[in-house]
């Protein structure tokens, strides 16, 4: 086996660990919100999938830059892998806002202007 191979399998085996503990933390652990319970430990996931999509997405820019001065195909290949990571992880947080929604606003998803284009007021 390559020395690679042997690493992936082991950050693999590492990852899925950490999130088996981040799974029994956030729903052992962490307490319960007054008014929503449950429903807000869903935050856990939504916020670290939005971070990553968006991170992702600025690699991409940045990848998108240097790829327009070097033309190298390297960053081009490295953008739409960012991109497409991106845009799985933008896909997982869409989803879990809908899961969180429906509880709260009693709906899977509003275009109210109020709710959609102000996050401070949710």
């Amino acid at each position: 086996m390559k020395p690679q191979s042997i690493a992936l399998k082991v950050l693999n085996i590492i990852s899925v660990l950490l999130f088996i503990i981040a799974l029994g933390m956030v729903f052992v652990y962490a307490p319960l919100e007054v008014t929503m319970n449950y429903v807000q430990k869903i935050f856990y996931f939504h916020i670290a999938n939005a971070w990553v999509g968006m991170l992702g997405f600025l690699a991409a820019a940045v990848s998108g830059v240097i790829y327009l001065v070097k033309h190298d195909q390297k960053w081009d290949n490295i953008e739409l892998a960012a991109v497409e990571i991106s845009l799985v992880f933008f896909f997982i947080a869409i989803v879990t806002d809908s899961i969180w929604a429906r509880p709260t606003w009693g709906a899977y998803w509003t275009l109210e202007p109020r709710l959609t284009l102000l996050p401070s007021s949710r």
